[in-house]
Parts: C-alpha cells; structure tokens; sequence
C-alpha cells in the first residue's frame, strides 16, 4: 500500500477550544488566513416518512458545521462554507436499486420534482434560521451540475477504475483497492465486504455487489434524466460532492462534514472516486455528526 493510504486516525473527546485549537494550527502551516469545507449532503427530504417535514439527522449536522464555521470566522479566517443540496440520484438504497426519492415523493404528490426539492429546500432553510444557524457561503444543487459530474466520470474511466454496462457506469472497488484503500475512512475491509454482501436482483451488471454507480441509465419512466455520453440518464449519489467540492473549493479542501450515516458507503465511495480521478485525497478532516449534540468525531486520511 502507498505510504500516503494510511488508516484513518480517529480524534476523539475533542472539547470546544481543543477541537478548534486543532484545526487552526493544521490550517496555519497550510493556508493562513483562508480555510475551506464542505457540510456533505443536505438531502432535504426524508422519503422514509412522507408525514416528516425533514430529518433529526439533517438539523445537527447543520448545527454541528455551524460549531466550526462560526468561530473560525470570529478567529478571523476566511471560510468558504458550501451545503449541497442532493436533488437528484439519491435511490431508495445505497445498492444503487429503487426509485429516485425526489421523483417518487412528485409522483405521489403529482408535483413536479423540483416543486418538491424547492419546498423542502424552504423548510430546511426555515428550521436553520430558527436555530440560529448561519447560512453557507455557497448551496450548490447536484441537478445544477450535471457537466461537471459528467466530466469527472470520464477522468475515473480513462484511469482505469470505472467500467460500462448497459448504458450505466460503475466503479470497480476491487481494482480500485489494489492500488489504494477502500476502506480507509470507515475502517471497512474490503475481503469481508466480498464475504458478507449477497447479489441482489437487478444488480447482474456489476462486477461486484459493492461495486457503485457513477452514471445509471434511466428506465422509460424515471423523470430526472439528462444526455450522457452513455446513456440518457442521471449521476450516482457519490458523485455530486467529489464534483461540487472540487469546483468550489479546490483540492485539496481542509473539512468535510456529514453524519454518521453516511461515512459507509457515502463517504468511503467519495474518497474512493476522488482519488481515482485525481490521484490524491481530496479532504484534510472528515467531520462526523452523531444523532445528538454532542462535538462532531474528527477523522484524518
């Protein structure tokens, strides 16, 4: 393994001052007065309960990226906060198999996608100013770059880790892990993912159960989809954060938040796409947010 593709050091029982302490004297060797991050996916719909305005989840981890924008800023740096919203490709599980939540929750209500993601969007912002919460500096939409998610897409098939099936594209995880670390976030290994995932149905055209997609072509009903080299279709929910961050902030960029749920596969699959188009890591600190109000778990690859 590279020398570079460590494990993960986990920074635990960070108080306040220390976590802060922490990060502004990583980011004073690095970039003094400028520091950048992202708080990773706002998906402004809960689909597992269509009575619920919005998930617990999605208020604390805003609140948790809130405990490190805003005294970074009062310590005088410059922050460029960008919250994405996930508006498009984010299916009913992360086997890359079921309805798009976004497109299901229109059919249900006869609305259009968007009259959805914008109504959600409005609640969301709504709960954060309640609390208090500041606003980003940037909320980009995954639909609002379609271009930049499919340019990254060709980058990871012309190095080698993505292949084509049917019109959809998918990342190859086993290749992937012989040169680098699937896994490095998570602490996942990739022999017991081989031993414990079963095929599903409608999953034949991956090399691996946990191989995931980049690109799904659309199926004659699905709503949301845009022209592709490939097919028409729309991007894999990992992509939109590997192409958002790296256009607004660069690589690599020094935080990235999200929450508990997400750091298998999301962010393990984001690491792994990022690398693979780009040859490096893309994030200096993970940021994970527990399902109560305590200080975010800090992660270093």
């Amino acid at each position: 393994m590279q020398e570079e593709v460590q494990k993960r050091t986990e920074i635990n029982e960070l108080g306040e001052f220390a976590l802060i302490q922490l990060l502004t004297s990583e980011f004073v060797k690095q970039q003094p007065s400028t520091v950048k991050g992202i708080g990773d996916d706002a998906a402004v719909i809960d689909a597992a309960n269509a009575c619920t305005v919005m998930s617990t989840d999605l208020l604390i981890e805003g609140i948790h990226f809130d405990l490190m924008y805003t005294p970074l800023k009062h310590l005088g740096y410059k922050v460029r906060y960008v919250r994405n919203i996930t508006d498009v490709g984010h299916l009913e599980n992360d086997a890359d198999e079921g309805e798009d939540k976004i497109a299901k929750k229109a059919r249900l209500e006869q609305l259009e996608p968007m009259e959805v993601v914008q109504y959600y969007t409005d609640r969301y912002h709504s709960a954060m100013k309640l609390l208090n919460v500041l606003p980003p500096s940037i909320e980009p939409r995954a639909s609002g770059h379609i271009i930049e998610q499919i340019e990254l897409v060709k980058k990871i098939i012309d190095n080698g880790f993505a292949y084509e099936r049917n019109g959809s594209i998918y990342f190859d995880v086993v290749k992937y892990n012989k040169k680098h670390n699937y896994g490095i976030l998570s602490g996942r290994n990739i022999d017991d993912l081989m031993a414990n995932t079963r095929q599903l149905d409608g999953q034949d055209e991956k090399q691996n159960p946990f191989d995931f997609a980049l690109w799904k072509k659309a199926s004659p009903q699905h709503i949301m989809r845009w022209p592709s080299p490939w097919s028409d279709g729309f991007p894999g929910w990992h992509l939109e954060c590997s192409a958002m961050s790296t256009k607004y902030l660069g690589e690599p960029f020094d935080i990235h938040g999200g929450g508990m749920d997400l750091l298998f596969p999301h962010h393990e699959c984001e690491i792994a796409q990022s690398v693979a188009a780009n040859g490096k890591q893309a994030v200096r600190y993970w940021t994970v947010s527990y399902t109560h109000l305590t200080l975010p778990t800090i992660y270093s690859v």
